[in-house]
């Protein structure tokens, strides 16, 4: 074989195993590239579904959740273009338009949620708190208007307010069905001074005196069964000195009778 056509041959191989090592190497990086996307918007959309799940309704404005899930949807549909063998993403598709769809067409407003411990209170604080963070990160972004950022970001800022109010309140309920009435007024006072201190804008100025009315009535029932406690407590005295004047009056009988 010509030496040229050898070494045309040789280079052409070259050629081609150098194009097989960057071809190669190309789809591992689109490979690499895909699933660090796929990683990226899981990561995302599990955390702001996180969210929706574990903040009561009552604590989130419906159009903030509105828009919270449809960001997670945007999320799944383009999950579901990258990774169209993934029945998952297009399964939690469908859930989060339901989600979306249940909460456009509810008509009634959440009751104020319960929490039984601290713990349960401070949980709902956390999330509120990334919630926060979100909010803020949607509005760097330009997703959500600056006034309305504003407005979830105090929106939240009263929720966790309301979360340690409502656990205080159910705890001095669960003292005042214990008949334990200092413990209830003493957890009704810790309301009072934790909704005060918030109250700049008065918006919780007729809650704050309902509490107060009902301290009052507390107070008047425990100092009125102080008072019968204290009437029962003569009355046992008396009855046991007359009991004692009685017993000594008949041992004196039966000494000299």
């Amino acid at each position: 074989m010509p030496t040229g056509l050898v070494t045309i041959l040789g280079v052409v191989g070259i050629f081609l195993i150098t194009g097989v090592i960057y071809i190669s190497h190309t789809i591992e990086k689109q490979r690499a590239k895909r699933a660090l996307l796929i990683a990226n918007l899981t990561d995302k959309v599990q955390g702001l579904q996180m969210l929706i799940d574990s903040i009561p309704p009552a604590f989130v404005p419906k159009s903030l959740k509105l828009f919270i899930l449809n960001e997670i949807k945007m999320r799944y549909i383009r999950l579901a273009e990258i990774a169209p063998q993934n029945t998952s993403f297009k399964k939690n598709l469908d859930t989060t338009s339901m989600q979306i769809s249940d909460i456009e067409n509810a008509r009634k407003a959440s009751p104020a949620p319960r929490f039984d411990t601290p713990a349960d209170a401070n949980k709902i604080k956390a999330c509120l708190q990334e919630l926060n963070k979100a909010i803020e990160a949607f509005v760097k972004a330009g997703k959500i208007q600056v006034e309305d950022g504003k407005q979830y970001l105090l929106k939240t800022h009263l929720a966790v307010v309301e979360a340690d109010v409502n656990f205080l309140i159910h705890q001095a309920e669960q003292a005042q069905q214990e008949h334990k009435i200092k413990v209830a007024i003493l957890h009704y006072q810790k309301a009072v001074a934790e909704l005060s201190s918030h109250n700049s804008n008065n918006q919780y100025s007729e809650r704050i005196e309902q509490l107060k009315s009902h301290i009052d009535e507390l107070s008047k029932e425990e100092l009125a069964e102080a008072a019968a406690a204290q009437a029962s407590n003569a009355d046992n005295e008396l009855t046991k000195g007359i009991d004692d004047l009685i017993k000594d009056d008949n041992a004196w009988k039966k000494k000299y009778y």
